[in-house]
């Protein structure tokens, strides 16, 4: 019911759309750098 509520109100959807993408892409970024990072630690 929660996504029907919010699709009524396309402004408030695409702002939790584009929020959750951009969280996405931050929370891939860091992994990619700690990774990376843990991959160079050794070396």
């Amino acid at each position: 019911s929660r996504f029907l509520q919010s699709s009524c109100v396309p402004g408030d959807q695409d702002s939790k759309m584009v929020s959750a993408d951009a969280a996405r892409n931050i929370v891939g970024i860091v992994g990619n750098v700690i990774s990376f990072g843990l991959f160079l630690s050794p070396v």
